[in-house]
């Protein structure tokens, strides 16, 4: 098996301010980089909430595990 970094997120104020994550360079035991599939986007919450971004890596021997970036919109209203 091989070890994956812990998931990330990021709070914003909202879904404008939301990009597309780079996912992390991951290395299978044998030191060749594992090449993820993905991302599957989850969907847009109605106002404040999650939306997530998920990548698989698989690696040769059958392994894989998931990878997942989750922004928190969480509207502050500063007037």
């Amino acid at each position: 098996d091989f070890t994956m970094p812990s998931n990330d997120g990021s709070t914003v104020a909202c879904l404008d301010d939301i990009t597309e994550p780079v996912p992390p360079t991951v290395y299978d035991n044998c030191g060749k980089e594992i090449i993820p599939t993905g991302p599957i986007v989850g969907s847009d919450p109605a106002c404040e909430g999650t939306k997530t971004y998920t990548w698989n890596y698989a690696d040769r021997s059958g392994f894989n595990h998931d990878w997942v970036y989750t922004y928190t919109i969480d509207y502050q209203d500063f007037t």
